[in-house]
């Protein structure tokens, strides 16, 4: 599969953060990628940021969530970028589908994981905060939504969907079961198990499935 990834950068300029930021916000995704956040401390980020000071954290974000915003922040508008991109294409080629949709959904993401080093970790990251009920930044989710809620708006269109509670649903179910997916294949692959489906035939479960989700066809 002939995967093209672009460089990881931000492109809304009023997106910004200093150099020190963007460190501990990376050490961040790290740290919470491998522990998760129940385990992570800011002594742990601290050092993975080479940071000399341990109150950084407390002196650049005030506090976790403000890191774990910061991540949330860059990384989703990246995704933003590039689903709408892929969008744009498919509306240029055809008549838009829901597995156009769905491609569009998840496919910038996997091209991230498996193919961005710079992206390594996210993945164990988003995953966790989504089990982590117990969080106050799952709730904040909702606010860094705005990557999926694109694609999510035109499936809802092209299917003459509501906007409910019923289809609100189905979209979180639909997060739920491909996030989980890619980090559980990620971690299949990282520990080199090779007893596991072939790119090609993952990617077909995947698309597959998420379609039936959150189309309900």
């Amino acid at each position: 599969m002939n995967i093209e990834v672009k460089k990881s950068v931000i492109n809304n300029k009023n997106i910004k953060y200093s150099s020190t930021q963007l460190d501990i916000m990376y050490a961040a995704e790290m740290v919470i990628g491998k522990k998760g956040i129940e385990n992570t401390t800011h002594r742990d980020i601290i050092k993975q940021s080479n940071q000399k000071n341990i109150s950084a954290i407390n002196y650049h974000f005030k506090n976790l969530d403000e890191v774990i915003d910061g991540i949330l922040n860059i990384r989703m508008d990246v995704m933003m970028y590039e689903r709408k991109e892929f969008i744009e294409k498919a509306e240029k080629d055809h008549v838009i589908t829901n597995l156009d949709l769905v491609k569009a959904y998840i496919l910038p993401l996997y091209k991230r994981v498996f193919y961005d080093s710079e992206w390594k970790y996210y993945i164990f990251f988003i995953n966790d905060l989504l089990l982590n009920n117990t969080h106050q930044t799952v709730n904040n989710l909702l606010k860094y939504n705005f990557p999926s809620s694109i694609v999510e708006k035109r499936i809802a269109q092209i299917n003459n969907y509501p906007n409910d509670f019923i289809f609100k649903e189905r979209i979180m179910s639909n997060g739920r079961f491909y996030i989980s997916s890619l980090a559980a294949r990620k971690r299949e692959i990282d520990s080199g198990n090779i007893d596991i489906l072939t790119e090609k035939e993952y990617l077909e479960f995947l698309l597959k499935t998420s379609t039936g989700i959150i189309s309900g066809k």
